[in-house]
């Protein structure tokens, strides 16, 4: 997986890598991994000013699809994620291998 490939997602799925919405149809993620919210975030293809709290057209890696379906363009992987600036935060000296 690398940025620039489009994935496809399903209630189950579990996000592979922060992506971009292009399609969703009654979308919505469990993000609590991310952002400890219990309540499931709608994903919609509307762009919006980026704010950590309210991305409702960016799917974040390591997050459960609850309810619809949805494509979405790769724009983060692996460190380079927002999980991956997580693990960074708590981990400064971490370098992957």
């Amino acid at each position: 997986m690398a940025p620039g490939d489009i994935i496809q997602l399903l209630p189950g799925d579990i996000v592979p890598a922060d992506a971009r919405v292009i399609f969703a149809q009654n979308a919505f993620v469990d993000e609590s991994v991310v952002s400890g919210e219990s309540v499931p975030a709608p994903k919609t293809i509307e762009a919006t000013s980026y704010n950590e709290s309210n991305a409702s057209s960016i799917f974040y890696s390591d997050t459960t699809i609850i309810t619809g379906k949805a494509r979405a363009i790769i724009i983060g992987t692996g460190i380079n994620s927002t999980f991956g600036a997580i693990g960074k935060y708590y981990y400064p000296s971490f370098s992957p291998q």
